[in-house]
């Protein structure tokens, strides 16, 4: 009998100055993106890079419109120097951590550089699934609909339309791309999908 091997499919991301690299899940199904972060750390798994370690003025303060999205309901703190949050998954594992805004580092169309100020989660307490899997990446890529997702924070600095796709090799040694924004379409065309909201 053929034992299948579950694929992970990861992209690699640059943040910080000087740009260092992160491996992140790609996972549609994801508003926040999140690093493992060295905040300190309380519970991390042991991933590919060193984690990410924010200055103070790089944690974003709960007023920051992302941090009262992200929160939604939950208590809004006047007092707190902090915006926290908490993510649980389907399968039980959950990361909790604070929001940091860094630099982060995009290749344009055109070959050049782009930087922006990217709000994302620095993660310092993993549980489940997220402590045991194979440590390949450093944390998750969001690529919902929602605001603090990262092709939303793209889109609302008209940087790109709110548009990604990506194509996925069959080679088992990986491969394959991803494309943020509606400037590169691959000269064989490609099939256009809307992001659907809600568990269909």
């Amino acid at each position: 009998n053929a034992i299948l091997l579950p694929r992970q499919y990861y992209t690699s991301i640059f943040v910080g100055n000087p740009p260092r690299p992160y491996f992140l899940d790609v996972d549609t199904g994801s508003d926040l993106t999140w690093i493992q972060c060295d905040a300190p750390c309380t519970n991390c798994a042991q991933g590919p890079h060193p984690l990410y370690k924010p200055a103070k003025e790089k944690i974003v303060p709960p007023r920051d419109l992302l941090c009262q999205e992200l929160q939604g309901d939950q208590n809004y703190c006047e007092t707190c120097k902090q915006c926290d949050y908490e993510i649980e998954y389907a399968d039980r594992s959950s990361s909790m951590g604070v929001l940091a805004k860094d630099d982060m580092h995009l290749i344009a169309t055109n070959g050049g550089k782009e930087k922006l100020d990217f709000v994302f989660g620095c993660a310092y307490d993993q549980q489940g699934q997220l402590l045991s899997s194979p440590a390949k990446t450093d944390g998750i890529l969001g690529l919902s609909s929602a605001a603090i997702s990262l092709p939303s924070q793209l889109a609302s600095k008209g940087i790109i339309s709110n548009i990604f796709g990506h194509c996925i090799t069959r080679e088992t040694n990986g491969g394959g791309y991803m494309f943020l924004g509606d400037d590169y379409v691959p000269r064989w065309g490609m099939t256009w999908a809307p992001i659907r909201g809600g568990p269909e």
